[in-house]
Formats: C-alpha cells, structure tokens, sequence
C-alpha cells in the first residue's frame, strides 16, 4: 500500500469508532510519586447526575494520609475514615483494589442506567499524568480486563485546553492548574484541595463543557481529543516521560543487581576488590543503559511473559548491538553486563508482580533510604514576635500549619534546604523535590520549561530529560530557591550572579548538564527571571491572599504579610 494511506489508517485506529457514549468525569488523590505511590481517593461524575466517591487507606503512606492538610485519614469507629468538610460525612476508606473494583462496577451500572444502553464509557480526568496514574493502579491490582471492558477511551481537561480552540483563546496558551482554568472560565475561586474527588470531577465536567460550549458528543469532543488504549498517544502517557520516573521503575532491577555482586565479591581477596567499581555505580550504569537505549521496565516484564527469555534475550542482544558498534571496551562490556543481569533477573523474578517487586525494594537494606518516604523535616523555628495566633491546636491543624507556613517565605525554602543536606548530603534529587514547599515546587517547575523551551530553540537536537533535571538540581543543592534569587535580581549591583558563582558554581562543575558551561546557565537564569519575575510573585501574593481567606494564614511569619501588603 501506499506509505500515505498506512499513516492514515494508523491515525484513524488511533481514533474513537463513532458510538453512543457515556461521559464520566473522573478525579484521583495519590500519596508519594511514581511506582512507590498510593491512590487515596478515587471519585467520578457522571452527565445524569451520579456520583462515586471511595477513600482509601493506604499501606505505606499512613503517616502521610493522617498528617493531610485539607484531607486528613482519622480514627473512627474503630476504622479510618475521612472526614468531608463540606458535607460532614465521614468517609470509610477500603483498600485500594476494593476501590478500583467497586469504581469499574459503578461503570458497568452507569452504562444500563437508560435505554438504550450506552455503548462504553468515556473517562475525563484533569490530566495526562492523572490517566497515567489511574492506569498503573489498574495494572498493579490486575483489573485490566474489566476496566478496558467498560471503557473505551480517556481525555484530559489539560490536552482540552491546549487543544482546542476556545482553550488556546481563555488561557491565552499558558500553562494553567485546572483550578486556574475553573477561575479563568467562571471567574469564581473554588479550593479544589478541600473538595472530595467526586466534587473535583463535577468541576471536571463544568469545565469540559464551558470549554466546548456546549455538552460533549462525538463530533465535538470523543473523536479528537480522547485517547483509546492503542493509540500512540495513550501509549506515551502510560509509558514514563521524566528520567526519574523511569529510574524508580527499575528499582526490582538495581536491587537484583546489587545483591547478585555482592555475593560473587564475597569469594574474592579483599585485595582484588579495592579495584572493581561500587556496585551501586554498577547497577546505575546497567540501568541507565537500559533507559538511554529506549526499554520500559514494564515493557522487558510484558516482552519476557509473552516472547519467553530466549526471544527477549534476542531482542535486548539486537539494540544492544546497534549501541555497541565503534564503541570503546567499556561500552561493549556493559552491553553484556547488561544482557546477563536482565535475564537473570527475569529468571528469578520475573513471576512475580510490580507490586510485590516494590514491596521488596521498600523492605530491603540496600535502597530502602532512596524509595521509603522520609517524614518531612519540622519547618523554621520562629519567634513569638515573628508569628501570631496558633494556640489548641490539634495535631492535624498544626501540621497543616505548618505546612502552609513554608509557602510563602522564601527563606524558610533556603534553611530546610541547607538543613536537608547537612542532614544527608546524598539524599536524591527527587526526595528534595517532593519535600519543598508547593510554591517553590511550581517555580522550579516554570525554570525548567523555560529551559526546555531554550534547548528546543538553541539545539537542532533535544538533550536527554536528565540534563534538564540536572539544570534544577544544581539550584537546590546550593540551597538557593527561584525567589530567592527574584529578590537578588532586583538589585542592580550583580548580587545574583555573585550568589549563583559563589553557591552554584562548583556544584554545577561537577554534577550540571554536561551541554552547556557555567557562564550559558548564568545567562538563562537571568533572562527566565528578568521575563516571570513578576508573574511568579503575583502568582505568590495571590497564593497568601488566598490562605489568609481561608484561614490558614496562622503561624505565617509576619515579614511575609508585611511584604504582600507592600
């Protein structure tokens, strides 16, 4: 066949067949990040009108659950519950599998509910890597089946609003939360955080059909901006985007690859193992070469179940191969490395499933610092004369005091940092990450699609997303936060480059992306600012504005009230 009439027969299997769909609209609540992360609310809205709503006890992220801010899992009657601040209804929280099946049940009741009935449903959730999210969980408690039974396809309010155009005109082509977007559309503020999920998807919903003008159908919405479970655009949603995502899934693999050499150094004189590498080093190396060569941990578990391990041997020995060509001895004995360890571990444990492959990564000696969540270090002390109120305060309260109290303050970032790597000056880059404070989190966020956005501009060829992570981390291991440097950069006598060669510098000289020197990452850095200082301060300001209304501005440093009112 001709090669245009393939690509279009591709795209057009990509696409939902014409039906009678039913709409859900659906929100998640996860704790942790990645593989080693847990759903902890799951609720759905549907156009009649129904809602689902489940809360979920978590196994390993209790302590985080109990400490929630806006949500938190009590004690009730002898079992968790979560307690909903706008009804006040106490919630019972199952397990996680006796959610998701209770939530593909209420699918299958919804798609009867009239006559005729619906062909499938058709999921909405606010974005792309929530449908990641939802379609992890329903592979690690093994409903697959009935999940793809019932539903046909899955959108995102995000890849709505950048798509399509009434989205590209109300937002202006800015990256927006879905909170954001409600207040653009409605010119009403909504605190999705204190909202359960089943009333986050009905604002799911009023946002999908402000955004189409009208409900959605086939010709409006289903065909072009949904996802079926073959598309290609499903398939890189499901797949890890991010390089550290990607580094958690093989996680099963390291730990294998660590306790597989440490006993084959057990037989060797002490003499001859001063010479070999770490083997932490060597089980990174493998698996980085795994990544860089393009294989899904997910995908090698799928390859070896379906091919066998001779056929999935043959496959990793093929690309290997192409990466070996011209390649120095180092380069050709990792590929080889790289095949034996892979199909060793495959023999030993490629019966088991991702969840129970995580529980030992979670357990074990050897990575259990790197993927347990450590609890989150108590926030700057301060002063009866820099705070006010915060008397009878229960635990719950205080800690989500606590919590907002890091916000606002820029300084507060800069001394958990410091005192973050005084503690563990080889605590990862993602543990820092997860533990900054949200606001900080979002500016460091905008700092790297600023750099992506330059890298896409600058070079013909993109870099790998380490790189990028790299631009970022060098800025938190200095302790210096994207505000902090926003008030340096106010001043015109160079303070911020002087503090980014005193505090950056060396640390970008040994561990920055490897693309561009010092002096290039000096000058983004002041361009980025000189063009969303202002942005991300008002963005700020409007972020205490908020809290203060809601009344959760206890605790808050007076210096920062005094700089909003300035």
């Amino acid at each position: 066949q001709d090669p245009v009439q393939l690509a279009e027969q591709q795209t057009n299997s990509d696409k939902l067949k014409p039906g009678n769909y039913l709409v859900v609209a659906l929100d998640i609540v996860s704790l942790g990040s990645g593989l080693n992360s847990e759903l902890y609310q799951i609720g759905a809205y549907s156009i009649h009108g129904e809602t689902f709503i489940k809360c979920i006890e978590p196994v390993n992220f209790k302590e985080d659950a109990e400490n929630d801010k806006e949500l938190p899992m009590v004690m009730f009657k002898n079992s968790f519950h979560v307690n909903n601040r706008q009804t006040g209804a106490m919630e019972p929280c199952v397990t996680e599998v006796a959610a998701l099946r209770n939530f593909t049940d209420f699918l299958a009741k919804s798609i009867h509910r009239v006559r005729p009935r619906f062909d499938s449903v058709v999921l909405v959730c606010a974005s792309n890597y929530m449908i990641n999210t939802l379609t992890k969980h329903i592979k690690m408690n093994a409903l697959e089946g009935q999940f793809w039974s019932r539903v046909a396809a899955i959108g995102s309010i995000e890849h709505l609003a950048k798509e399509h155009p009434n989205g590209r005109h109300f937002l202006e082509k800015k990256e927006s939360s879905i909170e954001d977007i409600y207040y653009t559309l409605f010119k009403r503020m909504v605190p999705f955080a204190k909202h359960f999920s089943n009333e986050k998807a009905k604002f799911y919903y009023e946002v999908l059909v402000k955004l189409l003008d009208r409900n959605p159908s086939y010709s409006n919405y289903l065909q072009e901006y949904t996802f079926t479970r073959s598309s290609r655009e499903m398939h890189k949603i499901r797949n890890p985007t991010f390089f550290l995502n990607k580094w958690e899934t093989y996680a099963p693999l390291r730990l294998f690859i660590i306790r597989t050499l440490k006993i084959e150094r057990q037989e060797m004189h002490e003499e001859d193992c001063r010479f070999l590498p770490k083997v932490d080093d060597v089980s990174k190396k493998i698996c980085r070469n795994l990544i860089d060569a393009g294989f899904v941990f997910e995908e090698l578990l799928d390859m070896a179940k379906a091919r066998g391990l001779s056929g999935t041997e043959l496959h990793l020995r093929t690309v290997l191969l192409r990466r070996m060509a011209g390649q120095d001895r180092n380069v050709i004995d990792t590929a080889v490395q790289t095949t034996k360890f892979v199909i060793g571990f495959l023999v030993q444990n490629g019966h088991k499933g991702l969840d129970e492959m995580l529980d030992d990564v979670r357990s074990s000696e050897e990575l259990k610092r790197e993927y347990e969540t450590p609890p989150a270090p108590p926030p700057p002390s301060m002063t009866p004369e820099d705070s006010w109120g915060g008397g009878g305060r229960t635990p719950a309260g205080a800690a989500g005091a606590a919590s907002s109290a890091q916000y606002p303050a820029g300084s507060s970032t800069d001394t958990y940092l410091n005192s973050m790597m005084k503690a563990d000056s080889n605590v990862s880059f993602n543990t820092m990450y997860k533990h900054l404070p949200q606001l900080d989190r979002e500016d460091l966020d905008c700092f790297r699609k600023y750099v992506v956005n330059r890298v896409m501009e600058t070079f013909e060829k993109g870099w790998k997303t380490a790189q990028f992570h790299k631009c970022c981390e060098v800025l938190l291991r200095s302790g210096l936060s994207i505000n902090k440097l926003i008030e340096l950069n106010k001043s015109d006598d160079g303070a911020m480059e002087a503090e980014l060669l005193a505090k950056v510098k060396p640390i970008f000289n040994q561990q920055g992306p490897v693309h561009i020197g010092f002096k290039t990452y000096t000058t983004w850095m002041k361009d980025f600012l000189d063009r969303e200082s202002v942005s991300l301060e008002k963005k700020r300001i409007a972020y205490v504005a908020r809290m203060e209304a809601r009344g959760l501005m206890k605790g808050i440093p007076r210096s920062t009230i005094r700089q909003r009112k300035k």
